[in-house]
């Protein structure tokens, strides 16, 4: 057994001085995670609401637009046995997928963004020719990871709440995809942070849900006419929806590094109460030490 020292109890005391400080620091990050979030959660969760309804009249309009198309296509068959292209949309699209995978540049928001990622990498598998953007430091680290020998274009987004001018590079890249679909973390409660996908462009998911495919079926009567509503749709509200998944990412990542430094706060404070305990201990064993050294002085005497 190695005899208690100063020199041991000096090193307990510098490892706690240490821990104090990280722990220290750690809270006060945790702090303004959480004045942030104050600050915009109930901005985020109240355009939540608003979008997901306009979400699902995106969604309606395209496919109106691919029903009047069809209609349009058995016309000209029926009337001059020829179909030529037609076209409803205000823009041409590329006919190509993009798949955005939307991170933050830091690491203290725990396991969400891996599990963001391995939706992300799921799609990838089931769209090879998908062109991919990725958004944060973390989604490129982890993609050059599993990645390596795959092209994608980085952006980088400011750590806030974005504005519409923020996404002007972004938007310019993704307006003539065809498709473009957005990985992200989602916010539900301040323990909860769960991985989804929204599609920005009026698609349908991947594996379409019966409900999906009960609305391809519906028809509708638009006033102003489709052309007019596509024309506001196809940049309008994609540009919306695109902002606000990248809005709900931050959220979300705020949430989840709350969670996470409490946890890592508490297993420094439990460190800390452990290296207490030794420092007391050795501090009794030195002093017995000496009293035992002092006994034995008087008994030579």
């Amino acid at each position: 057994m190695v005899a208690p020292t100063m020199s041991s109890l000096t090193n307990i005391r510098e490892e706690q001085q240490f821990l104090g400080i990280f722990h220290e620091f750690m809270m006060t990050y945790q702090q303004l995670a959480a004045i942030k979030m104050q600050q915009i959660r109930d901005q985020i969760l109240q355009t939540r609401r608003y979008m997901d309804g306009l979400a699902d009249v995106f969604v309606d309009v395209e496919s109106a637009h691919k029903l009047a198309l069809k209609r349009l296509t058995e016309t000209q068959k029926k009337t001059s046995g020829q179909v030529q292209t037609v076209r409803l949309r205000t823009r041409k699209k590329n006919g190509l997928t993009a798949l955005v995978l939307v991170t933050p540049d830091t690491k203290f928001s725990g396991a969400i963004n891996r599990s963001v990622f391995e939706e992300f990498s799921k799609a990838l598998a089931a769209e090879s020719q998908a062109q991919i953007f990725i958004i944060g430091q973390v989604g490129a680290q982890l993609f050059a990871e599993r990645f390596s020998n795959q092209e994608y274009e980085s952006f980088h987004l400011p750590q806030t709440i974005n504005k519409i001018g923020d996404l002007k590079e972004l938007l310019k890249k993704l307006i003539d995809y065809e498709k473009v679909d957005v990985f992200y973390p989602r916010f539900f409660t301040l323990i909860k942070q769960k991985a989804v996908v929204t599609n920005v462009t009026g698609n349908l998911s991947f594996a379409p849900t019966q409900e999906e495919k009960e609305r391809e079926k519906r028809d509708f009567l638009f006033e102003p006419e489709l052309s007019s509503m596509l024309k506001f749709f196809e940049m309008q509200i994609f540009t919306s929806l695109l902002q606000q998944t990248i809005n709900e990412s931050y959220l979300a990542n705020l949430g989840s590094r709350i969670v996470t430094l409490e946890s890592a706060t508490q297993g420094v404070s439990q460190e800390f109460n452990k290296l207490q305990r030794q420092a007391e201990n050795l501090e009794k064993s030195i002093k017995n030490k000496k009293q035992r050294a002092q006994l034995a002085g008087i008994a030579l005497w």
